[in-house]
């Protein structure tokens, strides 16, 4: 038997639980019967926790996507109060409320990045205190702490789908664990089943690398059904 490594993916660690089923299925005995339920049961299970990988990485994908749509939404929300710091100089000439809250231009304030974005904003507010009470600014102030608020949401949340993924992951690894363990385990108990034909053992599991749908000849004598030595006691293949 070809052992599965730790490394090789789920898909297969899957075909090579699903074939070991499929071949104790024909095995006509009682131990047969028992690591056909025992490989289900964890055949099943990795699918489950695959699955559920599979899902919390399109999670990931979703928080992610949110994380940019309001990233973009307070970069715009910091261009309106631009517009109304321009607008507000235009009628007060001399006021300058523009060049005392973005010095350097707003696009020094959203260049950062992701959560870096959000380091930039308490000086961005602090600088914007002494107009908080305006009329003429109060509406794209509001939308800018809303702004905060989504996109601060929106990092926390692709945060926890991260950790989800990871812990999916852990636990469909864990799945394959198991597979490996019970491949080993079944290997043993049906080397012990035919004792002196132990090669007879081998053909219930896949080889790695063999092309799955064709099928391999195989010396006489040396699978399920065939011929065995006189005298020794082998079950025969329903």
């Amino acid at each position: 038997m070809q052992n599965l490594r730790e490394t090789d993916g789920t898909p297969t660690h899957r075909r090579a639980i699903r074939f070991h089923m499929a071949k104790c299925r024909t095995g006509g005995t009682p131990l047969h019967t028992q690591l056909r339920t025992e490989a289900t049961t964890l055949y099943n299970d990795l699918k489950v926790k695959e699955r559920a990988h599979e899902d919390a990485e399109d999670d990931l994908v979703d928080a992610t996507a949110e994380v940019e749509t309001t990233e973009i939404a307070l970069e715009n929300a910091i261009r309106d109060i631009d517009n109304d710091l321009q607008r507000h100089d235009r009628e007060h000439p001399g006021m300058s409320t523009r060049t005392a809250v973005f010095p350097e231009g707003f696009g020094a304030v959203i260049e950062p990045e992701g959560d870096k974005q959000l380091g930039v904003l308490p000086t961005l507010f602090a600088k914007l205190e002494p107009y908080k009470n305006e009329a003429w600014l109060s509406a794209s102030l509001a939308k800018l702490t809303a702004a905060e608020a989504a996109f601060k949401a929106a990092l926390a949340a692709e945060d926890a789908a991260s950790d989800a993924v990871d812990k999916a992951f852990a636990l469909e690894t864990t799945a394959r664990a198991a597979v490996r363990a019970q491949l080993t385990s079944a290997h043993g108990r049906l080397r012990d089943l035919y004792k002196s034909r132990p090669a007879l053992a081998e053909t219930f599991f896949m080889k790695l690398g063999r092309k799955e749908g064709k099928a391999k000849s195989k010396p006489k004598g040396d699978e399920p059904g065939g011929t065995p030595p006189a005298g020794e006691n082998e079950p025969p293949v329903a």
